[in-house]
This record gives structure tokens, sequence and C-alpha cells, in this order.
């Protein structure tokens, strides 16, 4: 019973019901998860780089972004940042969030160099790196560093924010090696 009931998950209800509305590819008719279905005439650009989903959880965060200012979401009842933002504390389940500013300032905790075009929209970028930034407050956070050669980086890499205006509408954090000061 067991199996079958595995088996009708990849065969039939998997990706989960919806995630062709979150897959460019999906979209595309390129993607590879069994299932998926051919989409014709879709306006869908493989080559622009995706921009972030702003929801009500995480709008503090890319509106500070924009102000080039780092905001955490801090519970008030354990005294803790967290990440990823959400409406519950991860670390006691406090329902009240404050929105704060952060240092900006981390250590690298784990980077990988991306050499493969394995995303059209960043076949332009290769090779290029992927790092995980620990923040002075706790959470990790996502990014990539500027101002640095590939083979410089590294895990213990003292770094600091710094913001990419990308366009009117978004603003990325990204990390540059910290300075002395």
């Amino acid at each position: 019973m067991r199996q079958r009931r595995h088996r009708r998950r990849i065969e039939g209800a998997w990706p989960a019901a919806g995630w062709e509305d979150r897959c460019p590819r999906q979209e595309a008719g390129r993607h590879g998860h069994r299932g998926s279905r051919e989409h014709k005439g879709s306006d869908v650009d493989l080559t622009a780089k995706p921009k972030p989903r702003v929801t009500p959880d995480n709008r503090p965060f890319w509106e500070g972004c924009r102000e080039h200012v780092l905001k955490l979401p801090w519970c008030p009842g354990c005294g803790r940042a967290f990440l990823p933002p959400s409406p519950v504390c991860p670390h006691c389940f406090g329902e009240r969030v404050e929105w704060r500013p952060a240092s900006g300032r981390g250590v690298v905790s784990t980077f990988v160099i991306v050499r493969q075009p394995w995303f059209p929209a960043f076949a332009g970028d290769v090779p290029y790196n992927v790092v995980q930034v620990e923040l002075e407050e706790g959470p990790r956070l996502t990014s990539s560093l500027v101002g640095i050669a590939n083979e410089d980086v590294a895990v213990g890499l003292e770094v600091e924010a710094v913001f990419d205006d990308v366009d009117e509408e978004t603003t990325l954090p990204r990390f540059r090696p910290r300075t002395a000061g």
C-alpha cells in the first residue's frame, strides 16, 4: 500500500499543486519534473534575472534594502533575530515581531563558486560566487560577494553589507570584504 501511494505521488501529484505558478521553467515547458505539462506561447523570459518576491512578511526587509539599511525581524519575547522573516518567532514561537536595523557585518560560513551556466539568466556572470553569511546578530543570509576575486573567497572571511540598486523597485543586499575601521 505504501509503495502504491508513493508511486501515485510521483506520477500524478508531483510537483505539488501551484508549483507551475512559481517556476518559470515549468511555464516554458522545459522543466524536468514528471507530470510537467507543455505551456505553448509562454512569454516567460528565462534570460531575465529573477526578482525577489515581496510578501507582507518580508516587505520590511526589502524596504530596508531600498534605503540601504539591512533590517532583521526580532522577537521581543526572546530577544533574538531570525531569518527567514515570519509572523512567528522560530525560537520561542512568540507572535510579536519587531524590525530593527542590523549591523550589516558578518562572516562567510560557507560558499560555492558556480562555474556552469545552470540558469540562462546568469550565464554571462559565470563564474560567480554564492555565499552564506552568518550575521553578527545570528541569522544567516545567502547572497554574493563583490570586490573580491572568486579564488580569494574563504570561510571565515569578515564581510559587510553593501547594496546593489538593480532598478527603481529592487535593491539586493550583497557583501564585500570588511574594511578596517
